[in-house]
């Protein structure tokens, strides 16, 4: 069960989710660099300052999810998915940690979700024939 590159998973970039210019800059250095601890901290420096902000929750489970910390990845991203629950890519992610995490049931019924919300995604068909 070998991670995926997370970042084709994303109708977003991660850069985008920076809110002003600085803190996208710094997203996509981080990323850049494969800082995926460094984007870890940034993102839980973000939800102290503002625990409902759900971009941070998707930087979160998404460096969790490149640091191999699955557990925590699907906590952080279930939390993201109750917080915005028509995000797509807090669903295809969410459905992504499921599926490594060998819940495959349970990614099944996120990528119910993310289909509900976008019949035609390509990433949710592909997640779906990872699941299975």
């Amino acid at each position: 069960m070998a991670l995926l590159p997370v970042t084709p998973l994303l109708a977003v970039s991660l850069a985008s989710r920076g809110g002003n210019y600085e803190s996208r800059l710094h997203i996509a250095e981080l990323q850049k660099r494969g800082d995926w601890a460094g984007l870890e901290s940034y993102a839980q420096s973000r939800i102290t300052q503002d625990p409902k902000d759900e971009d941070s929750w998707i930087l979160l489970g998404y460096s969790q999810l490149q640091l191999g910390k699955t557990a925590a990845a699907v906590e952080s991203l279930m939390l993201e998915t109750r917080l915005s629950p028509e995000e797509i890519d807090g669903w295809n992610l969410l459905a992504e940690a499921l599926r490594l995490a060998g819940r495959h049931e349970e990614a099944l019924r996120a990528l119910d979700y993310a289909t509900a919300i976008d019949p035609t995604s390509a990433v949710s068909k592909f997640l779906l024939g990872e699941v299975y």
